[in-house]
Protein backbone atom coordinates (compact mmCIF):
# COMPACT_ATOMS: atom_id res chain seq x y z
CA UNK A 1 0.00 0.00 0.00
CA UNK A 2 2.79 2.13 0.36
CA UNK A 3 4.24 2.24 -2.42
CA UNK A 4 1.20 2.73 -4.34
CA UNK A 5 -0.06 6.16 -2.39
CA UNK A 6 1.87 9.07 -3.32
CA UNK A 7 -0.23 10.57 -0.09
CA UNK A 8 1.45 8.15 2.48
CA UNK A 9 5.06 8.31 0.63
CA UNK A 10 5.19 11.90 1.86
CA UNK A 11 3.20 11.08 5.44
CA UNK A 12 5.38 8.33 6.03
CA UNK A 13 9.12 10.69 4.71
CA UNK A 14 8.06 13.49 7.58
CA UNK A 15 10.32 12.60 10.40
CA UNK A 16 8.56 12.77 13.77
CA UNK A 17 11.19 11.36 16.14
CA UNK A 18 11.44 12.90 19.01
CA UNK A 19 9.08 15.73 18.37
CA UNK A 20 6.21 15.86 20.24
CA UNK A 21 4.37 12.58 21.84
CA UNK A 22 1.46 13.33 20.34
CA UNK A 23 2.88 13.39 16.86
CA UNK A 24 4.39 10.30 17.77
CA UNK A 25 1.49 8.63 18.79
CA UNK A 26 -0.17 9.48 15.79
CA UNK A 27 2.31 8.66 13.76
CA UNK A 28 2.35 4.80 15.75
CA UNK A 29 -1.74 4.74 14.97
CA UNK A 30 -1.37 5.65 11.08
CA UNK A 31 1.48 2.77 10.79
CA UNK A 32 -1.35 0.29 12.48
CA UNK A 33 -3.73 2.00 9.68
CA UNK A 34 -1.41 1.10 6.86
CA UNK A 35 -0.58 -2.56 8.37
CA UNK A 36 -4.33 -2.71 8.36
CA UNK A 37 -4.94 -1.58 4.75
CA UNK A 38 -2.60 -4.00 3.26
CA UNK A 39 -3.78 -7.00 5.31
CA UNK A 40 -7.64 -6.42 4.01
CA UNK A 41 -6.04 -5.65 0.66
CA UNK A 42 -3.88 -8.75 0.64
CA UNK A 43 -7.48 -10.77 1.94
CA UNK A 44 -9.53 -8.68 -0.90
CA UNK A 45 -7.41 -10.00 -3.43
CA UNK A 46 -7.21 -13.28 -2.38
CA UNK A 47 -11.02 -13.18 -2.04
CA UNK A 48 -11.34 -11.81 -5.62
CA UNK A 49 -8.76 -14.55 -6.60
CA UNK A 50 -11.25 -17.09 -5.29
CA UNK A 51 -13.82 -15.57 -6.92
CA UNK A 52 -12.12 -15.95 -9.98
CA UNK A 53 -11.56 -19.27 -9.82
CA UNK A 54 -14.98 -20.14 -9.06
CA UNK A 55 -16.47 -18.20 -12.22
CA UNK A 56 -14.01 -20.01 -14.38
CA UNK A 57 -15.03 -23.36 -13.08
CA UNK A 58 -18.51 -22.22 -13.28
CA UNK A 59 -18.01 -21.08 -17.10
CA UNK A 60 -16.55 -24.48 -17.49
CA UNK A 61 -19.32 -26.16 -16.30
CA UNK A 62 -22.06 -24.34 -18.02
CA UNK A 63 -19.90 -24.81 -21.64
CA UNK A 64 -20.00 -28.73 -20.72
CA UNK A 65 -23.59 -28.90 -20.06
CA UNK A 66 -24.51 -26.30 -23.11
CA UNK A 67 -22.41 -29.13 -25.13
CA UNK A 68 -23.95 -31.78 -23.69
CA UNK A 69 -27.54 -30.64 -23.66
CA UNK A 70 -27.52 -27.89 -26.21
CA UNK A 71 -28.63 -29.84 -28.53
CA UNK A 72 -32.27 -30.25 -26.23
CA UNK A 73 -32.51 -26.91 -25.72
CA UNK A 74 -32.96 -26.29 -29.37
CA UNK A 75 -34.95 -28.81 -29.93
CA UNK A 76 -37.56 -27.40 -27.34
CA UNK A 77 -37.05 -23.76 -29.00
CA UNK A 78 -38.24 -25.44 -31.86
CA UNK A 79 -41.17 -27.09 -30.45
CA UNK A 80 -42.90 -23.59 -28.93
CA UNK A 81 -46.25 -22.86 -31.56
CA UNK A 82 -45.25 -25.85 -33.47
CA UNK A 83 -48.63 -27.55 -34.75
CA UNK A 84 -47.14 -30.23 -37.00
CA UNK A 85 -45.51 -32.33 -34.04
CA UNK A 86 -42.16 -33.09 -33.82
CA UNK A 87 -40.87 -35.18 -36.98
CA UNK A 88 -42.44 -36.45 -40.05
CA UNK A 89 -41.75 -39.00 -41.85
CA UNK A 90 -41.33 -38.12 -45.65
CA UNK A 91 -40.12 -41.19 -47.31
CA UNK A 92 -40.10 -44.61 -46.35
CA UNK A 93 -38.45 -46.85 -49.68
CA UNK A 94 -38.01 -50.88 -49.37
CA UNK A 95 -37.51 -53.25 -51.98
CA UNK A 96 -39.82 -56.28 -51.83
CA UNK A 97 -37.59 -59.48 -52.67
CA UNK A 98 -36.55 -63.00 -51.45
CA UNK A 99 -34.23 -61.67 -48.79
CA UNK A 100 -35.42 -58.46 -47.09
CA UNK A 101 -33.26 -55.30 -48.15
CA UNK A 102 -32.64 -52.37 -45.45
CA UNK A 103 -35.03 -49.94 -45.05
CA UNK A 104 -34.50 -46.45 -46.74
CA UNK A 105 -36.13 -43.72 -44.10
CA UNK A 106 -35.96 -40.00 -44.59
CA UNK A 107 -37.16 -37.77 -41.65
CA UNK A 108 -38.00 -33.81 -40.56
CA UNK A 109 -37.33 -33.41 -37.52
CA UNK A 110 -38.72 -29.66 -36.79
CA UNK A 111 -37.10 -27.44 -39.63
CA UNK A 112 -34.13 -29.36 -39.92
CA UNK A 113 -32.63 -30.33 -42.98
CA UNK A 114 -33.78 -34.08 -44.10
CA UNK A 115 -32.23 -37.17 -42.71
CA UNK A 116 -32.30 -40.13 -44.35
CA UNK A 117 -30.56 -43.14 -42.88
CA UNK A 118 -30.91 -47.03 -43.28
CA UNK A 119 -33.02 -50.11 -40.87
CA UNK A 120 -32.69 -53.33 -40.99
CA UNK A 121 -34.87 -55.25 -43.57
CA UNK A 122 -35.97 -58.07 -41.28
CA UNK A 123 -37.90 -55.37 -39.15
CA UNK A 124 -41.00 -55.16 -41.16
CA UNK A 125 -42.48 -51.94 -41.47
CA UNK A 126 -45.69 -53.17 -39.97
CA UNK A 127 -44.07 -53.89 -36.52
CA UNK A 128 -44.81 -51.39 -33.59
CA UNK A 129 -40.47 -51.93 -33.26
CA UNK A 130 -40.33 -50.12 -36.66
CA UNK A 131 -41.42 -46.72 -35.49
CA UNK A 132 -39.61 -46.51 -32.53
CA UNK A 133 -36.39 -47.38 -34.31
CA UNK A 134 -37.44 -44.78 -36.23
CA UNK A 135 -37.91 -42.53 -33.67
CA UNK A 136 -34.78 -43.38 -32.03
CA UNK A 137 -32.26 -43.39 -34.93
CA UNK A 138 -33.90 -39.82 -35.83
CA UNK A 139 -33.62 -38.60 -32.59
CA UNK A 140 -29.99 -39.60 -32.44
CA UNK A 141 -28.88 -38.20 -35.49
CA UNK A 142 -30.47 -35.02 -34.89
CA UNK A 143 -28.61 -34.57 -31.79
CA UNK A 144 -25.66 -35.39 -33.37
CA UNK A 145 -26.27 -32.14 -35.62
CA UNK A 146 -26.75 -30.04 -33.03
CA UNK A 147 -24.20 -31.07 -30.42
CA UNK A 148 -21.36 -30.72 -34.05
CA UNK A 149 -23.53 -26.96 -35.23
CA UNK A 150 -22.83 -26.08 -31.51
Amino acid sequence: MQEKCEKCKEILALDCSGKDPVQEQLQEVFQDSLRLAERFTREYDDLLEQFREKMLNTTGILEQLNKQFGWLSKFTNMTQGRKNGIFQVSTIYSKEGESPSDTKVTVNVFDSDPITFALPGYISMDDPKFGELVAEEALKRFKAEAVEAA
